[in-house]
């Protein structure tokens, strides 16, 4: 699993979370020699004549410091002097005896390291160091707080350009760019570098109009030449089924139904469903609340038994009749932002490429107005793919995971990596995570 690269800056880095150890850089890349070039001995000697013709650095006292500390002598030797009846302290006396010994080692340490020949005077040159072109994009998985991979403006530009060019050569392709909205980079070492254009275009008419396509650059060409990937592309006219088993947690199924129609009523979009597999809840009536809501389209589907998260999700699996939708598993305790269902869309293409989201995992006490977590790297639970991917690697596994959660994700993200499928992940800004007490979560 790989990481994209984005442009422009998201700001999903969490550098408010930074901690004394931070996971943003690494040290390899200071060590390269590259970065630092030691100045040549002529131009050392040109430097510290230029030093020494302009003015000190530091007072220089001559006769001066000695006149001032013989003043400061015979001025401590007019004090009184007293005895002092205070008994020492046994316990600060080891204490101050243990500093001295620290200290003793530290100057005799200093002394060793002091005895080898160190050229004060060299100089060195240190250049620009760009940390973003270091960047693997393997993925950080120890690093919660990094965020996307950014991507300079000088490669995405030229990209667009070429692309505009091209676009304009069609028939009636009389375009003019408005705006660089997003772009995604995915590097494939066999193929070259495949981008997800999203741009803002005027036509003719002066009517605004939004376009988002995937390109590939190849890699073995001296100049920038664009494809047209075949077969990958997204539709956007796929309907999106949002799974999410449930069990006695009324107060999260009201938030789940709500967020919903917030994303229902800001986006107008009619072509995603919310399946709710219910295990018998007995703290409310589930159906009841969808029906009463504005959603335009649900399912309900009544389970009884324990709760069973592979089982519940396989259940509204195969409520699906259509393969060529795209199923979303999805968690209870989330807030989404309104263009969900069309980064699900855009992220997963038939037959090549499943979507597993980065959430932001709050933090107890914190909400999104003043968001303070980490991004949920290992977790892949949140995952889109079309029905007829997930049929071929098999579904959820309901043998092994009963009774018991927590795996499952990753189990199933090995079979569809088997299978030959790219997982492709993103950090979703306004995507949380709510923190939520696990006591009597899914018992009777």
């Amino acid at each position: 699993v790989k990481s994209s690269f984005i442009y422009p800056n998201d700001h999903t880095r969490l550098t408010q979370m930074e901690s004394e150890k931070s996971c943003f850089y690494h040290a390899h890349i200071l060590e390269n020699s590259e970065n630092m070039k030691l100045d040549s001995p002529d131009l050392q000697e040109q430097d510290i004549n230029q030093n020494l013709m302009g003015e000190k650095s530091a007072h220089d006292y001559e006769t001066e410091y000695e006149t001032f500390a013989e003043k400061f002598r015979e001025v401590l030797r007019s004090l009184p002097v007293h005895e002092d009846d205070t008994k020492p302290n046994p316990q600060k006396t080891q204490i101050v005896s243990e500093e001295r010994r620290i200290v003793k080692r530290s100057l005799k340490l200093l002394q060793v390291k002091n005895n080898v020949n160190q050229h004060w005077s060299q100089t060195f040159q240190i250049n620009h160091l760009d940390y973003r072109a270091h960047n693997s994009d393997a993925m950080e998985m120890n690093c919660n707080i990094a965020g996307s991979l950014l991507i300079n403006s000088n490669e995405v530009l030229p990209v667009v350009k070429n692309f505009m060019d091209k676009l304009n050569k069609e028939p009636n392709g009389r375009f003019t760019l408005v705006q660089v909205v997003n772009v995604v980079k995915r590097v494939d070492p066999a193929k070259g570098i495949r981008y997800l254009l999203e741009l803002r275009l005027k036509d003719m008419k002066g009517q605004m109009l939004r376009l988002s396509q995937y390109v590939y650059a190849t890699s073995n060409q001296p100049e920038l030449v664009l494809c047209n990937p075949v077969a990958f592309s997204w539709n956007p006219l796929a309907t999106v089924h949002i799974i999410v088993p449930v069990k006695n947690q009324a107060r999260w199924v009201h938030k789940l139904i709500t967020e919903m129609e917030k994303v229902f009523r800001e986006s107008g979009d009619t072509n995603f469903n919310l399946i709710v597999t219910d295990y018998d809840s007995t703290d409310m009536d589930v159906e009841k609340a969808l029906k009463k809501s504005s959603l335009h389209r649900y399912q309900y589907l009544k389970l009884s038994g324990n709760f069973q998260r592979s089982a519940g999700l396989q259940a509204g699996i195969d409520l699906i009749k259509d393969p060529h939708s795209i199923v979303f598993l999805c968690d209870l305790h989330l807030q989404f932002p309104t263009s969900i269902i069309d980064s699900i869309r855009k992220h997963s293409v038939e037959g090549h490429m499943a979507f597993a989201p980065i959430v932001l995992r709050l933090d107890c006490g914190s909400s999104p107005l003043e968001a303070r977590g980490f991004w949920e790297v290992q977790g892949f639970g949140l995952l889109g793919i079309y029905k007829s991917d997930l049929d071929a690697v098999g579904g959820m596994n309901t043998r092994e995971y009963t009774d018991r959660w927590g795996g499952e994700d990753w189990e199933l993200l090995d079979r569809i990596i088997k299978s030959g499928l790219e997982v492709d992940r993103i950090y979703l800004r306004n995507f949380f995570h709510y923190f939520h007490s696990k006591r009597g979560m899914w018992t009777e």
